[in-house]
């Protein structure tokens, strides 16, 4: 199943963040099962969560 840039990019925020899925489900507005199910590779989100996980990433984004 393809991977999408923006699952990646999920994950690597998620791992840098320290954030719990349930807290970025929230912010995303998708349930806590839909992120766990992308990061294991057995859901691709849709364009519209695709386009919510931009939009969550430009806003939230780890600065580190």
């Amino acid at each position: 199943m393809e991977e999408h840039i923006e699952v990646v990019r999920l994950r690597k925020f998620k791992e840098e963040s320290g954030w719990s899925y349930l807290k970025i489900a929230g912010r995303i507005g998708v349930a806590v099962q839909s992120i766990i199910n992308w990061n294991q590779g057995t859901v691709v989100p849709s364009p519209m969560a695709r386009d919510k996980i931009r939009k969550f990433l430009a806003e939230y984004s780890y600065k580190g």
